[in-house]
């Protein structure tokens, strides 16, 4: 089991698999916030069972469970008097195409193509669970990287912001460990400059790419900058 929050509210609890799971620690800081209760599942069989005791808000599976996949686990719980109104989505490859027409025959709500944008999830979550959530306007970021003598340059965006690091989705692909310095404007005193390490780089549907960058020697002044851009931001 997993918790992304401290208090338990049945009404968000989500029967989950293994891989999801995993992926969804790098989720927006909102969701975190959110006092979700992951049902952590190894297979189609045990998600099945998670489902029946837990009666969870939303079950999100990977296709290729082991035992029962996730369609046949779909169909199960929509056959259910009990569980026929329980969200199922279902993250999966985009081929064969057979494996989408099945999950949704199966009547699942949403069939994510692998792998998954944590945003595109993250928002369908928010729907499916009923959360209030105000979108945050886009922070540009610029970052550079520097061979030699040669200092190259990318401008980014980004929604997901934290005082340990920010999640940027960019055109530039940078390599995970590389060493970026970073410019984030988030007031009016001039932009807060950084130096971070990408600690993961996704590609995403649209040819762009999602970075994870840490920071690394924030400066007290840059880290209280931040923190009250931060509340203000969630009031």
């Amino acid at each position: 089991m997993g918790n992304l929050g401290e208090d338990e509210d049945p009404d968000r609890i989500i029967v989950i698999s293994e891989e999801i799971l995993s992926g969804l620690r790098s989720a927006p800081s909102f969701l975190r916030r959110s006092n979700i209760r992951f049902l952590l599942a190894y297979s189609g069989a045990e998600a099945l069972s998670l489902a029946r005791a837990s009666r969870p808000a939303v079950a999100l599976l990977d296709f290729a469970l082991p035992v029962l996949r996730a369609d046949q686990v779909c169909r199960e719980i929509k056959a259910s008097p009990k569980l026929s109104d329980v969200p199922v989505v279902i993250v999966g490859p985009a081929l064969p195409p057979h494996f989408e027409l099945s999950c949704r025959e199966a009547g699942c709500t949403a069939y994510l193509h692998s792998p998954v944008d944590i945003d595109v999830l993250a928002s369908l979550l928010v729907r499916l669970l009923g959360l209030a959530h105000r979108q945050a306007v886009r922070l540009p970021v610029l970052m550079s990287v520097s061979y030699g003598s040669v200092t190259t340059q990318s401008l980014g965006r980004s929604r997901d912001l934290s005082l340990a690091g920010i999640r940027v989705r960019t055109m530039a692909r940078f390599r995970r460990g590389y060493s970026i310095h970073l410019r984030l404007a988030v007031d009016g005193n001039g932009p807060i400059v950084t130096t971070g390490e990408v600690t993961r780089c996704t590609p995403t549907e649209e040819g762009e790419y999602d970075l994870g960058i840490r920071f690394v020697g924030l400066t007290l002044e840059a880290r209280d900058r931040l923190a009250e851009f931060l509340t203000r931001r969630e009031a």
